[in-house]
């Protein structure tokens, strides 16, 4: 009778850690849930300013899918965009292939190995990346890894944020114009364009391709 009691003692104290667990992951999931809706209520109205910065300057741009910052943004954003069918119709077939995946390998992790893959494969014969590279490493551009390799691999890792290198060579490797802004963009400088051709924020007679606004 007394181990009866014992064990039922022991099960009620185990319900009863268990149920305080429950209730702890509901209030946490709870807590992320609202964090996720704020924030893309937040990201949304940002949105929606870029847009009208946009419209006074003469760049038709849209949002599809509100892309929240989390180091993915620019590879989420630049895959929304390109799934325009004004822009679809544009893309080469490589960037066709990515927006058609359908499978267990996330679209914005096959990007960015596509774009990492191009830097590489090209350090030494485009001269944005040659030029980005050795300033990387003499120091003139500030980064915490200033090894090449090092480097490379960090802007591989899972939430990087892509920075001029990584802007630029997906505009190269897909052959589209991307516009980029910021939330805290001045009236003088709104939009920094990164060409495909030219490597520059300029505007390039030979740019024929569909520009990305991100």
């Amino acid at each position: 009778k007394k181990d009866t009691i014992e064990n039922s003692r022991k099960r009620k104290k185990t319900f009863d850690h268990n149920k305080k667990m429950d209730n702890k992951k509901r209030k946490t999931a709870e807590k992320e849930e609202k964090q996720r809706a704020d924030n893309e209520k937040r990201w949304k109205k940002i949105g929606e300013n870029m847009l009208e910065d946009a419209k006074k300057i003469g760049i038709v741009a849209e949002i599809n899918t509100v892309t929240v910052g989390n180091g993915d943004c620019f590879y989420s954003a630049f895959l929304d965009q390109c799934s325009r069918k004004e822009v679809r119709a544009k893309l080469n077939q490589e960037m066709r292939d990515i927006l058609d995946l359908d499978g267990y390998e996330r679209k914005e992790d096959v990007l960015k190995r596509k774009v990492i893959s191009y830097i590489e494969s090209n350090k030494n014969d485009n001269n944005f990346i040659k030029g980005y590279k050795e300033m990387v490493e003499d120091g003139s551009i500030k980064r915490k890894r200033r090894k090449w390799s090092e480097y490379i691999k960090s802007l591989s890792e899972e939430g990087a944020w892509a920075d001029e290198l990584i802007v630029q060579s997906t505009a190269t490797w897909s052959g589209c114009s991307i516009s980029v802004t910021s939330a805290k963009h001045t009236e003088k400088f709104q939009f920094t364009r990164f060409c495909p051709t030219c490597a520059t924020d300029k505007t390039c007679i030979t740019c024929t391709t569909e520009t990305i606004n991100h």
